[in-house]
């Protein structure tokens, strides 16, 4: 049986010289379950709260400790994603995601912050112009957004004028505004660093 104590502690030891035990015994019981119990969510939050709670760690190595840590425990994302993109909460959630995918495509700290402000700004877009969800695509060393705006009537020069649409555009790849039955579909592509 390995545990998720058991793999962590060599990987940030080799990251930085930081106290990981406290950390680990605060997490609680999880940590000291056998990794194969706990799905790829489950573990991709364990690393998450680790990193967090790590006294002494910059923000900018952060993410490569995250990165190395998703690696090591088989925490990194695959498939499909969805975010329903209703109220404050579905904004955090959607933020957290896409701090996951981005340090998982190998995103520092300051461009992580960037795509997280991009894609939050077109969710609160979506919120006050309709309703909709956010779908990830995860891809190799890729990951394809496809944003679903149910909304009544189409102008894709009012959509495209958009600034969220507009940042969106600037922090990624193959940007496509297509009209659809429910509405609009706004799709992008984030490649890996």
């Amino acid at each position: 049986m390995r545990s998720f104590a058991d793999l962590v502690a060599p990987v940030v030891s080799r990251h930085a010289q930081l106290d990981t035990a406290s950390v680990l015994e605060m997490l609680g019981a999880p940590v000291r379950e056998d990794l194969e119990r706990l799905d790829v969510k489950q573990r991709a939050a364990l690393v998450d709260r680790l990193v967090r709670n790590l006294r002494g760690l910059s923000v900018t190595h952060a993410p490569d400790l995250e990165r190395a840590l998703l690696r090591e425990t088989g925490a990194e994302p695959h498939g499909t994603m969805t975010w329903e993109l209703t109220g404050a909460a579905a904004l955090v959630e959607l933020r957290s995601g896409v701090r996951y995918l981005g340090t998982w495509l190998g995103y520092g700290w300051a461009d992580l912050s960037r795509l997280q402000a991009v894609i939050s700004g077109l969710a609160r877009w979506v919120q006050s112009s309709g309703t909709g969800h956010l779908i990830a695509r995860v891809g190799e060393k890729q990951v394809r957004f496809t944003l679903v705006l149910k909304v009544a009537g189409f102008d894709r020069k009012l959509v495209e004028a958009s600034p969220f649409v507009q940042a969106v555009g600037d922090a990624s790849q193959g940007l496509e505004v297509l009209k659809t039955d429910e509405g609009v579909e706004v799709g992008f592509t984030v490649v890996a660093r």
